[in-house]
């Protein structure tokens, strides 16, 4: 009550959000700043970003649905050397290490002159229970020595989500957060946030559809 009486002059919304640090000690930074914001909005795809602390990068999350069947999904994932078809960017995949419900893959991605093509190394772990499937997605730097005309991606963290609803529709989330090293200007770093999870979503979609 203390809270919401020294700020009788703000929004509602501000006072809500005063009010849940006042009673769950949630950090300012992360109750006001720290939220999806919606930056894209077509053809059904939906795409969220959020400011990551500590990151000059922001994480992104992209979401839609489909009619698909969830053993072609993951049987699409599981064949890495297809990133090419439909991951964007992606020009070169070598096949590292294949397990039952992993894969690893060193992966080499264009970027627009001036900057410098990117390569990364990448485990996919999967989680198949009733009705869904979660593929967690984890950079490995040091697995393989650097190599040249390319910059090493250092960090990215992520997952693929899909889970069937009841309308037969399968809701799909894509979110990543990365921090592709190097030198990136501004401008290209906030594009690729919102055009990388979106045209991604696409190509999946088209993918499957064939």
């Amino acid at each position: 009550m203390f809270v919401l009486a020294v700020q009788d002059q703000q929004t509602f919304p501000m006072k809500f959000a005063l009010l849940a640090i006042a009673l769950f000690g949630l950090s300012p930074l992360l109750t006001l700043e720290n939220q999806w914001e919606l930056k894209k909005d077509k053809d059904g795809i939906r795409v969220f970003t959020k400011k990551i602390q500590g990151s000059p990068m922001r994480a992104f999350r992209g979401e839609m649905e489909l009619t698909a069947n969830l053993d072609i999904i993951e049987s699409l994932f599981k064949d890495v050397v297809r990133f090419t078809e439909w991951s964007p960017g992606a020009k070169k995949v070598e096949p590292l290490k294949e397990e039952v419900n992993s894969r690893t893959f060193y992966l080499q991605t264009e970027a627009p002159w001036p900057v410098t093509d990117r390569d990364g190394i990448y485990q996919f772990t999967f989680q198949r229970e009733a009705g869904k499937l979660t593929i967690n997605a984890t950079c490995l730097p040091e697995y393989l020595p650097p190599r040249k005309k390319h910059v090493r991606v250092p960090k990215s963290e992520g997952f693929w989500q899909f889970e069937e609803k009841a309308d037969g529709l399968i809701h799909i989330i894509y979110e990543n957060h990365s921090e592709p090293g190097g030198s990136i200007p501004g401008w290209l770093a906030n594009s690729a946030v919102v055009n990388l999870p979106f045209e991604s979503l696409q190509n999946l979609r088209q993918m499957v559809q064939k």
